[in-house]
């Protein structure tokens, strides 16, 4: 059984992408999105780094954190891949 955030109902899918998500290796949180194993269709990385790939998943119709599913699947049929900015903040607080 799926469990969905907030009630959400799950999607009916016609066809799914697999997103190949991949890190900068000079800002770690720069990510790039593509359709495709293949980072030789990202732009160039500046400071002479890399992409590295970070995971895959499955689109899912549901929210996720880090990207629009909808979003990188227009930007990667315009450009070739999707990029995106992940910071995660955290704070410590004294009990």
């Amino acid at each position: 059984m799926k469990i969905l955030r907030n009630g959400a109902k799950p999607h009916k899918l016609k066809s799914t992408m697999t997103f190949y998500i991949f890190q900068a290796s000079t800002d770690s949180s720069l990510f790039a999105v593509t359709d495709a194993n293949d980072a030789t269709r990202i732009l160039e990385r500046p400071k002479n780094g890399h992409w590295t790939l970070f995971k895959s998943v499955e689109e899912s119709g549901q929210p996720r954190i880090g990207f629009s599913e909808s979003e990188a699947k227009s930007d990667i049929k315009d450009h070739g891949y999707h990029l995106t900015r992940v910071q995660i903040s955290t704070k410590e607080s004294a009990a």
